[in-house]
């Protein structure tokens, strides 16, 4: 290493330990040269002299302090954008003299340049033993297979939580006479005051599986009451990834079972892997579940990226160095791709004009059109599976907007062979530019077949659209980019499976569900006295110790309000080791949106174990709330 402890210009001092448990220790006392006080240390070399680090899966490395709870690793590439991650020291394996032993996976970069550790704050702390392992998994699975409850298989990996229902209610029983070994039935609950019948395997987060080395999940199912499963996936620090499929797209077995084969996200740390069909009381045959692993050739780029599929904000949350670009349809230059389907409206009748006189030189005017059974504007770009495109280098879309009927936009990036990736931004969210115009920018999935590109307003109205490019941003080195955790959110399936959604803590308030609002994850909340005054609450959670979600990562908590009768807030915070916080919000510090809504912000609890998050407004009468996310800024 040319830079070997290099405190990457924090102004921590770095000194060698003698005498103490481990030969190479250092002691890292925090600097404040950065304008924030950190610790830093970092390995590194000039980009000519770049490290293949691919052949190593995780980096291990001992860590002492009584100052921090948390650590950055920071891994560095020449050529590919650096992984920036933050891991809690509650998460290593503690040692018999008071040392912690973390283990992290790597980035499968050719060309590291630099690998760092970061710890934010005043303090001091002492590292030992830092080094690149390459773990195997599965080692005694030569197949390729992971087995989960598979007919006349030993399951593969321990778990704590076998056949658990996640709380719904569910009945779950052994069948003997089918036509495969291990097959359940699973008769529907309503614990979750829906009917909803799940099966899911688990662990603490201790012993989290890495699955990252397989790619699909497969299973059987047979049911003549549901239509469709949705797959559940949680990891111990990234956001569940929940994607619903319809048991149609299975493969008939020709004996009234299909089987199912969907997309495994790569987590390092699964914590639980869950089958939940909902739609109504019902019951569902489920056997021979596993993981396996397909080749590229076979299967494509199947997975999705750590934290599973893109989204986030869009607009002013970007950073970094736009390093490429591809035009989709843009003002004074070649379109970059050849699109056999080009401003396509996906049968919704929506009327596509092109204005030559108006700000851009390549805009469109949308008018919606009624030919989904529902008014839209829609305008799309795409291609057939044969001549799928590769739009894996690039990280973003990036498309300019001008509307004063829709508030949202859909981005749809559709794979030959992966879901789809659809998701809903506010209009708000992008960067404003002269005559009412915004940018918006929102990430790419990493699809190596994208066959269909479209953007989607719902709803009666016009708009205008220009400008239409992928790019590829570089994140600059100390740069991070924006994430969320969805707890109710308009188009968005939730981030983690709460028990109980919805909870009024026995306040004597209600809601109900709105589906006509101006967001489609809306509910009226009225208040209720059962504590002695007024309050209106709606809670998340009921985890138990042992399943407790991380939250640690995300700074804040945001959500939507509209009222005239509640004037405070206050978000209570539980967790399974740490007294409850309860900050109280004044409404009216909220910013501003349309028709009298409100977005408000609170700081969130820096807790690795939360068990329940709630919201508690006080006032009496009504209100509406929607869009509640965490949020990292």
């Amino acid at each position: 290493m040319q830079y070997w402890g290099d405190t990457w210009g924090s102004g921590t001092t770095f000194e060698a330990v003698t005498g103490g448990d481990y030969a190479k220790t250092f002691k890292l006392t925090s600097g404040n040269n950065w304008g924030v006080d950190a610790s830093a240390a970092a390995w590194g070399n000039e980009p000519e002299n770049a490290i293949d680090i691919s052949s190593y899966t995780h980096a291990r490395f001992k860590v002492m302090t009584s100052d921090y709870t948390k650590v950055k690793v920071s891994v560095q590439s020449h050529s590919q954008d650096n992984s920036e991650i933050v891991y809690s020291l509650s998460d290593g394996t503690s040692l018999d003299n008071g040392w912690i032993e973390m283990e992290v996976p790597l980035p499968a970069f050719t060309d590291m340049t630099w690998f760092g550790l970061v710890f934010d704050g005043a303090g001091t702390v002492n590292i030992a033993d830092i080094e690149f392992i390459t773990r195997s998994a599965g080692t005694t699975n030569t197949s390729g297979d992971a087995y989960i409850a598979f007919s006349g298989k030993e399951d593969t990996f321990s778990i704590k939580y076998w056949g658990d229902t996640w709380g719904s209610g569910t009945t779950i029983s052994d069948l003997e006479d089918e036509a495969y070994a291990k097959a359940f039935l699973l008769t529907s609950g309503n614990a979750w005051t829906v009917d909803a019948a799940a099966m899911a395997w688990g662990n603490d987060k201790a012993d989290a599986v890495d699955i990252a080395p397989y790619t699909h999940a497969r299973f059987k199912v047979s049911s003549s009451d549901y239509e469709s499963v949705r797959v559940s996936i949680v990891s111990a620090r990234w956001p569940a990834n929940n994607v619903t499929y319809p048991l149609s797209t299975g493969t008939s077995l020709g004996n009234g079972w299909v089987e199912m084969e969907v997309p495994l996200p790569n987590f390092p740390d699964m914590k639980a892997f869950g089958l939940v069909f909902e739609g109504g009381a019902g019951t569902a045959k489920l056997a021979d579940v596993y993981f396996t692993t397909k080749d590229t050739d076979d299967a494509g780029e199947c997975c999705n990226t750590i934290g599973g599929p893109t989204g986030g904000e869009s607009g002013a949350a970007a950073q970094g160095t736009v390093t490429d670009q591809a035009y989709i349809a843009y003002s004074g230059q070649d379109d970059t791709f050849s699109m056999a389907f080009w401003g396509d409206v996906w049968g919704s009748d929506t009327t596509v004009d092109a204005l030559t006189d108006d700000q851009y030189a390549k805009t469109w005017l949308l008018t919606n059109g009624a030919g989904w059974g529902i008014s839209a504007s829609a305008i799309a770009w795409g291609n057939s599976a044969d001549d799928a495109l590769d739009i894996s280098a690039h990280t973003h879309a990036r498309f300019k907007v001008k509307s004063a009927e829709y508030k949202q936009v859909r981005v749809s990036t559709q794979s030959a062979t992966q879901p789809a990736s659809e998701v809903f931004y506010d209009l708000t969210t992008g960067s404003s530019l002269e005559n009412g115009w915004v940018q918006m920018e929102v990430p790419l999935p990493d699809f190596t077949d994208m066959v269909w590109f479209g953007l989607v307003f719902e709803g009666y109205g016009q708009a205008k659209i220009a400008d239409i490019e992928f790019i590829t941003r570089t994140v600059e080195s100390g740069g991070s980019t924006s994430s969320a955790a969805y707890i109710a959110y308009s188009g968005k399936e939730d981030s983690f499976n709460f028990p109980e959604r919805g909870a009024t803590w026995d306040s004597g308030s209600s809601w109900t569900e709105l589906t006509d609002d101006q967001y489609a994850k809306t509910f009226e909340i009225t208040s209720g006295g059962n504590w002695g005054a007024n309050f209106g609450v709606m809670a998340w959670g009921g985890f138990t110790a042992e399943t407790a979600i991380d939250v640690s990562s995300y700074s804040h908590l945001r959500f939507k309000v509209l009222t005239n009768a509640f004037t405070d807030v206050e978000v209570s915070m539980q967790s399974a080791t740490q007294p409850e916080q309860k900050p109280k919000i004044a409404l009216s510090t909220g910013t501003a949106l349309e028709n009298g809504w409100l977005s408000v912000e609170a700081p969130l609890a820096d807790f690795s174990d939360l068990t329940w998050l709630g919201l508690i407004f006080h006032g009496e009468g009504t209100m509406k709330l929607a869009d509640v996310e965490l949020i990292t800024k």
